[in-house]
């Protein structure tokens, strides 16, 4: 079946400047240009758009998704599995955290006492996601699937007392960082106080701790903007002083 640009943007609900976009940079084209001048897209294209929505959702940059159906080694089979297995998990993470808030809520209303270690098992489950939503490729590159697994592993035995201590040390590692960074040494008081806090810190979450992994995570920070950016909106140039500063430290 053939549509012309406006049929296809009903059908797929993606407005008619989408599609020209698609085709400006070269991710979905039209089959041909019939003799009125209408784009005309064909069953083909179709399949295609539902492709590119897809990834879309999977929050996949419009360069990846191209560099992907261009790639000869692309299979959109395994491709559309993988994301559905990740789909599944976040599924299962929302219902997690759904089920914690309306057990919140009952207890609350019914004046029912809730259990400590119901109270935290989607915000584990989120924090895990989160990370690996962000970084999961670069740190299991980095370190291993089963170093990663095993301090997820950890995170999820977490106690309530460990979970929020954690939480509130993260806090004040940051505030401590807005200190150190004010002396503009990585040798001061402070500075030593934000390195040995950090690596308390990384001793919480990690199954074993090593020196050299501590280094290899701290020269990440400055490496990954994703990394640094998370200190660098606290200071301006946090991530490279608190390298410096464990660098350092443990040197």
């Amino acid at each position: 079946m053939n549509y012309t640009i406006g049929e296809l943007s009903i059908l797929a609900g993606v407005s008619k400047r989408t599609l020209r976009y698609y085709d400006q940079v070269g991710i979905l084209s039209p089959n041909h240009i019939n003799e009125s001048g209408y784009r005309v897209y064909t069953s083909k294209e179709v399949d295609l758009l539902q492709q590119i929505m897809f990834f879309k959702e999977f929050d996949i940059t419009l360069s990846e998704i191209k560099e992907m159906l261009l790639s000869s080694n692309f299979d959109q089979l395994t491709t559309l599995k993988k994301h559905k297995i990740n789909i599944l998990k976040k599924k299962e993470r929302i219902e997690t955290l759904l089920y914690n808030l309306n057990e919140t809520i009952d207890s609350i209303e019914r004046n029912k006492t809730m259990k400590d270690s119901k109270k935290f098992e989607g915000l584990k489950e989120k924090l895990i996601a989160d990370n690996n939503e962000k970084y999961g490729s670069e740190i299991k590159l980095k370190y291993g699937e089963v170093e990663i697994e095993e301090s997820n592993d950890k995170i999820r035995k977490m106690s309530k007392a460990d979970y929020a201590y954690a939480e509130e040390l993260g806090n004040r590692i940051l505030k401590q960082l807005t200190i150190a960074f004010q002396t503009n040494n990585p040798n001061s008081e402070a500075s030593i106080t934000l390195a040995k806090m950090h690596q308390e810190w990384i001793q919480i979450y990690w199954p074993t701790y090593s020196i050299e992994a501590h280094k290899g995570l701290v020269k990440m920070y400055v490496e990954d903007e994703r990394f640094a950016s998370y200190y660098d909106k606290v200071v301006q140039g946090g991530a490279v002083f608190i390298r410096d500063v464990v660098l350092s430290y443990l040197n």
